[in-house]
Formats: structure tokens, C-alpha cells, sequence
């Protein structure tokens, strides 16, 4: 059950946090159109890619590769921060969920807070260039993701009425559930991936 809702989770989570804090109908593609009620707003920051000089093969599946630098969806939140730089926008509006938000390169990163300390939650990546630690992108196809991973553990028909698109998520799990992979399929291609930290996801709970 608790893997079904992740896939549920993870396939929706883009979605409903980008609405937190804004009114039906408007969109946040610039930091200059960013008004929220709690949060900050800080200067945007530059084009983030994959980096061909990185060696997948010396790679675990928690790692994901942006503009020469890995990221992993088990890093704390500063090492999280210092790949991507400052966020367009940082919004807590959904506590415990924190959402930061990073335009350019279609990323959203969210945190649960407990205890006083912050915990990655997800890693979202909608942009182009930015690959996983098997080489798969948005823009991948489909076959391409089974070849890298096999048949997924889950696999999930969506239709989100908001935006009236229909997709297929794939979840993968890895480390006997540790993290989470979600893969967006959306007309035979990849869309958008999602990393889900469970141990993080339970705090939501």
C-alpha cells in the first residue's frame, strides 16, 4: 500500500505544489512573476545540464547528474543547495512540505521539516540534459527506460483533470525501499522523473 501511494505521490506532487500559494490559473515560469505570501525570492540561476564527462558506470541509482555535478536523493539539504544554487523561489506554504523551485532547469526540490531539522522529501526534474545514474532523460523513451531498469515494480495510468493530461507512471524502488524512482510517461517518452526519500515521506505521515 505504502508503494502505490508513493506512485500516487510522486506522479501528482509537481502539480500540487506548484499551486500551493498561487491562484487558480497562474503559471510561475519567472522569478520576476513570484509573489508568495512566505518564502523568498532570490536571482534566478543559469542553465543547468548533464555533463558527458561524467561516468555513469561508476554511479548508484540515488544519483542524478547536473551540470557536471551529482546530486542524490539521500544528500542533506546544504549539499542539496550548494549543487543547484539559489532557488527562484522557496515556498512554505505547504508545511511541513518545503517546496524550492528552480526555473530555468525545470527542478523542484521539497523538504519535510521535523524536529527542527529539514530532510529531502523529492527531487522533481521536468528539464532536458539532467540524467539519471542509468542515462535516462526526459525525452527518453520509453523502451529506453525498461532497458535501463527492466519492468517496474508499479506501473500507474494518471489523468490529471487540472491540466488535462494523461501519463503513465513507472516506480521503481531501490535499497529495499529506501528511495523511490517515479518515471512520467507521457505520449511514449519521458516527461519528468521524481525521486521520493521514504524515510522522509513517513515524517508527512
Amino acid at each position: 500500500m505504502k508503494k502505490i501511494s508513493t506512485v500516487i505521490v510522486s506522479s501528482v506532487l509537481f502539480f500540487a505544489l506548484m499551486g500551493c500559494g498561487q491562484s487558480e490559473g497562474s503559471t510561475a515560469s519567472q522569478a520576476d512573476d513570484i509573489s508568495p505570501s512566505s518564502g523568498e525570492v532570490v536571482a534566478e540561476t543559469g542553465d543547468v545540464s548533464a555533463d558527458a564527462s561524467v561516468d555513469l558506470n561508476n554511479l548508484t541509482d540515488d544519483i542524478i547528474v547536473i551540470d557536471g555535478k551529482t546530486l542524490s536523493i539521500n544528500d542533506n539539504m546544504d549539499s542539496v543547495l550548494n549543487v543547484l544554487g539559489k532557488p527562484s523561489k522557496k515556498d512554505s506554504e505547504c508545511a511541513p512540505i518545503i517546496s524550492y523551485h528552480f526555473h530555468k532547469a525545470d527542478i523542484q526540490i521539497s523538504s519535510v521539516t521535523a524536529d527542527n531539522s529539514e530532510y529531502p522529501y523529492s527531487f522533481m526534474f521536468q528539464g532536458k540534459n539532467i540524467s539519471t545514474a542509468r542515462g535516462i532523460q526526459v525525452g527518453s523513451s520509453k523502451d529506453e527506460v525498461i532497458a535501463a531498469y527492466g519492468e517496474p515494480g508499479e506501473s500507474v495510468d494518471n489523468h490529471d483533470d487540472n491540466f488535462d493530461i494523461d501519463s503513465t507512471s513507472l516506480m521503481y524502488s531501490f535499497e529495499n525501499g529506501k528511495y523511490d524512482l517515479t518515471i512520467e510517461i507521457r505520449d511514449g517518452k519521458v516527461a519528468s522523473f521524481c525521486f521520493i526519500n521514504n524515510d522522509s515521506f513517513a515524517l508527512t505521515e
